[in-house]
């Protein structure tokens, strides 16, 4: 229950809003991304229990059955992983942001920017004019990696069925914004759509497969 609460609320709540604060923060309502948080903890708290109810996950000590330990990461391979997935997390939010986002011309209204020439120039004027937002970035990636790395090592599967597992889970949240959004037009929230769902797929896949270790039983019976 609390791996799949930490794991909802920090992806689809915490995450989420940390970017409204930063782009839509002269948009919104006062007060309403603290009651967005207060609704998705209320939400979570609610849905996490009753699905590990419902799905019959709901065991005591005596009646879980045993499992494999998890295997160790040591700190050098759990290093490497983690400073790839923060360049991976970084390159492919602009990647997308540019590539499906950025090329609505809705979006680029919304925001007041300009139609940039080249992937290249984005990642160079954001570098000059909006270096936060890289900075922005960096703490995303690591909430992502702090929130999906419980619900990964809580899942007894194969590595390709949890990077599977991940990257359904991440794009699942993108589809709010197909609904009515008092936000922003429906125009841009669909371009957003198909920029946070190709990001999540890709993403979720990449940390799925790279924070799954196999376990002990099945190191020592390879």
């Amino acid at each position: 229950m609390g791996v799949i609460w930490v794991g909802m609320y920090g992806i689809s709540t915490v995450a989420a809003q940390i970017e409204s604060i930063f782009f839509l923060s002269n948009k919104l309502p006062r007060g309403m991304i603290r009651a967005i948080f207060l609704q998705g903890a209320i939400a979570t708290a609610l849905f996490a229990p009753l699905a590990v109810l419902l799905l019959g996950k709901w065991r005591t000590a005596l009646q879980a059955p045993a499992s494999p330990t998890p295997a160790r990461m040591h700190a050098s391979s759990a290093a490497w992983r983690l400073a790839l997935l923060v360049v991976a997390f970084v390159f492919l939010y602009m990647f997308f942001g540019y590539y499906v986002a950025w090329q609505s011309p809705a979006v680029r209204q919304y925001y007041g920017g300009p139609e940039y020439s080249s992937f290249y120039a984005v990642l160079k004027a954001n570098w000059m004019y909006h270096p936060k937002i890289y900075v922005l970035q960096v703490f995303r990636a690591l909430l992502y990696v702090s929130c999906l790395y419980p619900l990964i090592r809580v899942l007894r599967a194969a590595r390709w069925e949890t990077a599977l597992a991940m990257a359904i889970f991440l794009s699942a949240w993108t589809t709010v914004l197909l609904l009515p959004n008092p936000m922003m037009p429906s125009s841009v929230a669909h371009a957003h759509f198909w920029e946070t769902l190709a990001f999540g797929l890709v993403f979720g896949a990449l940390a799925g497969w790279l924070l799954s270790i196999p376990r002990k039983r099945e190191h020592s019976a390879a």
